[in-house]
Order: C-alpha cells, then structure tokens, then sequence
C-alpha cells in the first residue's frame, strides 16, 4: 500500500515539474474562463443548497419539482445548440455577457412563489449557464491546444470548489434566517465586480482556421462521448439537487447539516479533479473513466442506502470523487480530437447530448422518490452509473480512432 501512494505521488511531481510554470501571459489566457468556472459553481451551489427552502416557499412536493426542472432543462438545450453562433458573434465578449445573464438570471428563484414561474425562471438560469458552459469549455480547449498544457480538470475544479464553498456559506445564511435570494445575490454582486475581466482571448487559430466540411470526427464518437457525460451529468444533477433535501427530510438533519452534502460533494469533485492527471498518466483515459463511474456508482449506493448519518456524508463523498474526472476527462478527449475550427460546434454537440441528463435527472429523482424515497432514487442512480462504467468506455475508445 505504501509503494503505491509512494508511486500515486511520484507521478503526481512528475506531472507537475512537466508542466510550464504559471506566467502572466498563461494566467492572463485562463483568467476568462477561471472566472467563469467559479462564477458557474457558486451559483449552482447556492441553488443547491437552497433547494429545500424553495421548495417550502413554493408549497411543492418533490415530483412538482422536479418536472420544473425537466422544463428548465429545455432552455439550456436550445442556449447549447445557439450557443457556436453567440460565440462567433459576440467574439471576445462571448464569456462576459453569458456570465453577466447568469448574473441577472439568478437574482429570480429565490423571489418567485409560484411553480410554474419559477420553471420558467429557471428555463432562463439553464440557458445562460447551458452557453456559458458549452463556450468556457471550448474556450479551455482552445487553451490547451496554444498552451500545449492540460488545464480542464484545473477548471472544473475550481467550478467543484466554488460549489462546495458557496454551498455552505449559503446554508449558513438560511440558518441564520435570511430570505432565499440573499445568497444569490452576494454571488452576483462578486460575479459583476469580476465581470470587466471574463473577456476571453481569441486566438489566431481560432480566427485564421480554414473551414472543412463535416465535423471531422465521427457521429458516433460524439454520441458515445455525450452519453458517458450524460450518466455523470444526471448523478451530479441529481446530488446537487436533492442532497441536501435528502440529508434533511430522510436523515433529519437541521440546514447547515444538510448543506453539507452538496458541500462535501463540491469538495471530493474538486479533489478529484485536481488528481485526475495523476490518474490519467497512471491507468489512461478510458481506464481512468470506468474506474470512475464504478467508484461513483458504489458511493451513490451507500448514500442511498446508508441508515445513518455518517455514512450518507462518506457516500457523497465517495460519489464526488468518482464523478469528478468522466466529464472534464471527456471534455478534452473531444477538444483533442477535433479539429480547431470545429471544437466549439463538436463540444456543444456533445455537451447536448449530456445534457439529456438533465431532463432524465430530475424526472428520474423526483419520480422515484414520489414512489419509493429518495434513498431509492440514489440506489438506482448508482446502478445507472455502474452500467455505463462497465460499457460505455471500450466503445468510447474504439470510435475515437476510426
């Protein structure tokens, strides 16, 4: 067992004494996206921990909710599907202005009483974060191939860290009594202070790249790649949404205890990525990938499972380490095999296709927990994920090639 940690962080060294170190010009290119990241995590981990006092605001129970957010999910496939054309147009501004309507978007859930406005507000939060995602995550792209450096598990750890940390303080601010849109909006005061800085860097490749027909890589490649993000979407979709609800109404824990399971999720997620190169190096992608949706799937389990409160917090735990890898890890997998021209148009594609999980995700959850309990809904997640780690990845790895 020593040997191998001994080995884990020889290689995690390696891997950094490899990589160029941090210079202003490096930091100037990821500055854009960094903001962004953090900006989309804190949001979406003030939602999450805020589910359980919208819902009471509301008078909803769970299957209510979770058609809302299948509706909401609609506006993030249409924004994905736009979101190349914005992206062209709007140029270097493209980052700036989805972060700044992700901004106002979010000043809204915590004002509505009424379910189905607050579908639509959040049809309206889905659509600016669904393009900002599918631009940030092309722009990161975009990054690595001029950098020559990998950077896309950096940032989406530090969407999983902005997660976690925004997931707490705004379960710290419910206990303390505030109204639900307090936390949203001290996410969005900091998010326009940063905003003068979100103006992304447009690369010569990028501009000067001649136009070839087809997508250069093949239909299936994409589907296959869409789906493994598909499954990690709807399990991260799922525990950052119903975690703390879970946590609270089948565990009884008070609301900072609650907010503990998006925060610990926030937390392994961002841990994990930051270790998915040294994994990476040491087993592949691919391996890398089933490795991570097998321990995902057992963490889902046990979180579901668990009759204690402890053990529900390590199953969390345990899920956030497993996802964290297979959605970035595919990110650039695709940007890698795509040519430069095509990477923003390829990884909306994908990223559509991911983004089913949003609309199986909260009708999966809430109709199963309608049914049969949340612990459930978790338990079948888990099975889900188990699945696809044991599929998806050797198919996933056959196409990358032809």
């Amino acid at each position: 067992m020593k040997e191998g940690n001994a080995n884990i962080i020889a290689l995690f060294f390696a891997s950094c004494h490899s990589t160029p170190i941090m210079t202003q010009k490096t930091f100037h290119h990821i500055r854009p996206t960094v903001i962004s990241f953090a900006l989309l995590g804190a949001f979406w981990g003030s939602f999450a921990a805020t589910v359980p006092m919208l819902k009471l605001q509301m008078g909803i129970n769970d299957a209510t909710f979770g058609l809302a957010m299948l509706l909401a999910a609609f506006g993030s496939v249409i924004a994905m599907v736009m979101a190349p054309w914005a992206d062209q147009k709007l140029g270097r501004f493209s980052i700036m202005v989805g972060g700044l309507g992700l901004i106002l978007s979010f000043l809204m859930p915590g004002l509505v009483h009424n379910w189905m406005v607050f579908a639509a507000v959040m049809m309206l939060c889905s659509s600016f974060s669904g393009a900002l995602d599918v631009v940030m995550n092309a722009q990161v792209s975009n990054t690595e191939a001029h950098l020559d450096r990998p950077i896309m598990s950096l940032h989406h750890a530090i969407f999983s860290f902005s997660y976690a940390g925004f997931a707490f303080v705004a379960g710290l601010i419910r206990e303390a009594g505030f109204d639900t849109w307090v936390p949203f909006a001290v996410v969005g005061a900091i998010g326009a202070a940063l905003s003068p800085w979100m103006r992304r860097v447009v690369f010569s490749e990028d501009a000067n790249a001649p136009k070839s027909k087809g997508l250069g890589v093949s239909v299936a490649f994409i589907g296959i790649a869409g789906l493994i993000i598909m499954v990690a979407f709807i399990a991260e979709q799922a525990a950052e949404a119903w975690s703390a609800l879970h946590l609270e109404r089948t565990m009884g824990a008070r609301a900072a205890m609650g907010a503990l399971g998006p925060t610990i999720l926030g937390v392994t997620m961002g841990i994990g990525r930051l270790y998915g190169q040294v994994m990476t190096s040491r087993f592949g992608e691919m391996k890398t990938v089933r490795m991570s949706a097998l321990f995902a799937a057992s963490g889902a389990i046990l979180a579901g499972a668990s009759l204690t409160l402890p053990l529900t917090y390590i199953g969390f735990a345990i899920l956030g380490m497993g996802i964290s890898v297979m959605v970035p890890l595919i990110f650039s997998l695709v940007g890698k095999s795509v040519p430069a021209s095509k990477r923003t148009t390829i990884i909306s594609r994908v990223a559509v296709v991911g983004y089913i999980g949003f609309f199986i995700g909260p009708a999966m959850m809430g109709g199963v927990a309608q049914l049969f309990g949340l612990g459930t809904s978790f338990v079948i997640m888990g099975a889900v994920l188990a699945a696809v780690g044991g599929l998806m990845p050797p198919l996933l790895q056959r196409y990358s090639h032809s």
